[in-house]
């Protein structure tokens, strides 16, 4: 499938295991400013969980797409306030994969942009009722998107295990990641509840975004890599 070239892109981190509020930028990257005017900022929440606002620019053209909504029903909103992101400025989401850290505050970042709708890009297999078996023999429920409720927040799911284009062809979404290297064995200790029966989970919905940058070459950007992070990059 081909991807346009991009003149630039642009990655604002929305939510990260952790924040620095003191630490500088520089001529890449711009952090977030330790003050505005004569008064500190509002400090950035970090959380265990992910969410990318991945932008790509052609000539005049600019598209947006958020990648994942971290674990909280706070911290992606917040931030997205902080960072003073204009909601206009979000015409797609992608749902890297089902698991609750990627996921947490979709319907809240739903909400905010009300009362417009957006794609919502993801694996059928996102839906899946997850868990992982610990080694003291416990079990750990993940609790899944509900479709229903996305639905009801604005979001016109696209639900493709095949690969996807947003944003003018600028922004593909892969889907389904081809299993292809013998040493990437995904979380041995998944599993998950498929048409009734549990079995072995190996996170089929695991999917990246692929970019073309001029100059550069492709820019691919992943979520977890639950797929592998070397069978995302050969497929």
């Amino acid at each position: 499938m081909e991807v346009r070239e991009a003149d630039k892109v642009e990655i604002t981190v929305l939510m990260d295991n952790y924040t620095d509020l003191f630490l500088p930028g520089t001529d890449r990257v711009q952090r977030v400013p330790l003050a505005r005017g004569d008064q500190l900022a509002n400090p950035l929440l970090a959380e265990h969980g992910l969410s990318l606002l991945v932008k790509a620019h052609h000539g005049k053209e600019s598209y947006s797409v958020l990648l994942d909504a971290g674990w909280s029903r706070v911290g992606v909103p917040y931030n997205l306030q902080a960072l003073e992101i204009d909601p206009r400025e979000i015409e797609a989401g992608v749902a890297s994969h089902g698991h609750p850290d990627h996921c947490g505050a979709w319907e809240e970042v739903l909400n905010w942009l009300s009362p417009r709708k957006i794609p919502w890009v993801a694996h059928p297999d996102a839906f899946l009722s997850r868990y992982l078996n610990l080694p003291d023999g416990r079990k750990i429920n993940f609790s899944p998107p509900q479709p229903e409720r996305l639905e009801a927040a604005g979001a016109e799911l696209c639900l493709v295990r095949s690969p996807s284009h947003l944003g003018g062809n600028l922004i593909l979404v892969t889907g389904e990641v081809e299993r292809s290297t013998d040493f990437e064995k995904g979380l041995p200790n998944a599993f998950a509840v498929r048409e009734g029966k549990t079995e072995h989970d190996p996170i089929l919905d695991d999917q990246a975004l692929v970019l073309q940058v001029r100059g550069k070459g492709l820019v691919v950007i992943s979520g977890c890599a639950h797929a592998g992070i070397i069978n995302t990059v050969r497929y």
